[in-house]
């Protein structure tokens, strides 16, 4: 299949991908790649399991970093010529039965621990120049896998499946589709019989036209002239520029010269956030304004999309981010009562809907502080000393989230890790230090927040649901939330901050 007629196929934003962890099921990679006998270029699934390649980008047969990666790629491409690539049919049948399922598994039984288990600090190129895994800054599709999560483990054989058949398809279409190329002697009919025809006579021009061809040949010296001119007005045009520098030419049809660059990222930025001494009003004891977090929850898109906003947005951009604030927080905060924490598919998309919400509020709280001094009067400093700690309070349970794979309010077990393994997940053990001490922190700042006492829990939850109405400009929010809220805390508060042995 032509890169060109895989480019023009490029799914819409939010659709389901056959290869993003949290999306990806045998259904949709049967319905998207197996059933249309299409897929994503292999490179996509390649990076979706994290294969680092020394020729990125380059055409034929990939070469990966790692021995065991090639030997890897290598068994795939035998399994591959085993499929029933003669047809598309018995491919999908093949696919829906499961029929090389198994065989799948042994390679990650063979490789798994060898290629996803190394550390994160040993996938970073900047620590180890043999790193034979992409890590999510390097552009990986699924981020950091390792080994050692089942779900993670899951998802790696799933998709080395996916990989298997798009190379029986890739098969097919090569060597027995419709599209495949074909000899000669099998493209020529047998009955017909290869005729030459005979060579035609040359016809003399008549007088006329000869005449004319005739007039329209211009000495030499009179023709290098006519060129002389012509390649000068053109030079003068190309060397002409406006008051911006820019060429003429270049700017001449906009709408075609224009382009916007692709996931293009703006550098991440942090904002001073309060500590539980500011929500008690207790200046003795200073703590770090800042949590320190994953900066790829704040790079950069637009405000529609939930990402931090640097610079000024529009009041229509405003007016949506208000309502997506609205509906996230009832879907966030009032899924405890009723038991239906599970409507998300895994503990990842939870997450990214909580930093989403949070990015949010601090969007907005950002680009109508004036509005919200004038909204909540008297109350600002201290519902907005509330709201900061609230966010670094939530920010340092995602660190947790994001190293362990699990969710707050995800209904799975709390899990218990050596200081090795904790070492692991974060790349080092002064990386780690760092974070416990961040989430220590978190620690202070949720006593603040919950201590225990009805009245002082639901102040802080009437202050927050205060805030959040004002944001939204949803004056219901501020007489519904506030229980829920409470839950919240609760919840949030008992999920073990020290998960230490």
């Amino acid at each position: 299949m032509s890169k060109a007629g895989a480019s023009s196929r490029v799914r819409a934003p939010g659709s389901m991908d056959p290869v993003t962890y949290g999306k990806a099921t045998r259904q949709i990679i049967f319905e998207k790649s197996i059933n249309p006998g299409w897929a994503p270029y292999n490179q996509h699934i390649r990076r979706a399991l994290g294969f680092r390649e020394k020729n990125a980008g380059g055409k034929g047969r990939p070469v990966f970093a790692s021995e065991n990666v090639n030997q890897l790629y290598g068994e795939l491409d035998d399994m591959a010529k085993k499929l029933p690539n003669h047809s598309q049919q018995e491919l999908k049948r093949a696919w829906e039965k499961q029929t090389y399922t198994k065989d799948v598994r042994r390679l990650v039984d063979n490789y798994g621990e060898k290629i996803w288990g190394d550390s994160l600090k040993d996938r970073e190129l900047s620590s180890n120049p043999k790193s034979q895994l992409l890590t999510a800054e390097d552009g990986s599709e699924a981020g950091n896998l390792f080994y050692q999560y089942e779900r993670h483990r899951k998802f790696i054989t799933l998709q080395l499946e996916h990989l298997l058949f798009m190379k029986a398809i890739a098969v097919y279409h090569n060597y027995h589709g419709p599209s495949a190329p074909r000899s000669a002697a099998e493209s020529r009919p047998v009955s017909t019989r290869s005729t030459r025809p005979g060579a035609s006579k040359p016809r003399k021009r008549s007088s006329s036209v000869a005449r004319y061809i005739f007039t329209f040949r211009l000495p030499s010296d009179k023709m290098r002239a006519v060129l002389c001119r012509t390649s000068k007005r053109i030079a003068e045009k190309k060397r002409a520029r406006d008051a911006a520098g820019r060429l003429l030419y270049e700017v001449t049809g906009e709408s075609d010269n224009e382009w916007t660059p692709t996931k293009r990222r703006r550098p991440s930025q942090r904002y001073p956030r309060l500590s539980a001494s500011d929500v008690t009003d207790d200046d003795s004891s200073a703590s770090e304004q800042s949590v320190e977090g994953d900066e790829s929850s704040t790079a950069g898109r637009n405000g529609s999309d939930g990402a931090l906003v640097v610079g000024p947005v529009s009041e229509e951009v405003k007016r949506s981010m208000r309502m997506d604030m609205a509906v996230s927080l009832y879907s966030e905060l009032c899924h405890e009562d009723d038991g239906s924490h599970n409507k998300l598919p895994d503990a990842n998309s939870m997450l990214v809907a909580s930093k989403r919400l949070d990015n949010v509020i601090h969007t907005l709280r950002r680009q109508d502080e004036d509005k919200l001094r004038k909204s909540l009067g008297g109350s600002f400093q201290q519902d907005l000393r509330t709201l900061d700690a609230w966010l670094s309070w939530r920010e340092g349970c995602w660190l947790l989230s994001e190293a362990t794979g699990i969710h707050p309010f995800g209904g799975q077990p709390t899990p218990r890790f050596t200081v090795g393994q904790w070492n692991n997940m974060f790349g080092g053990g002064e990386k780690c230090r760092r974070i416990h001490q961040t989430l220590l922190k978190c620690g202070q700042i949720a006593l603040g927040i919950h201590d225990g006492k009805d009245e002082k829990t639901l102040s802080t939850a009437s202050s927050l649901a205060r805030v959040f109405a004002a944001m939204a400009e949803s004056p219901m929010l501020e007489q519904s939330l506030p229980n829920h809220i409470v839950a919240h805390n609760k919840l949030l508060s008992s999920w073990k901050m020290d998960f230490w042995l």
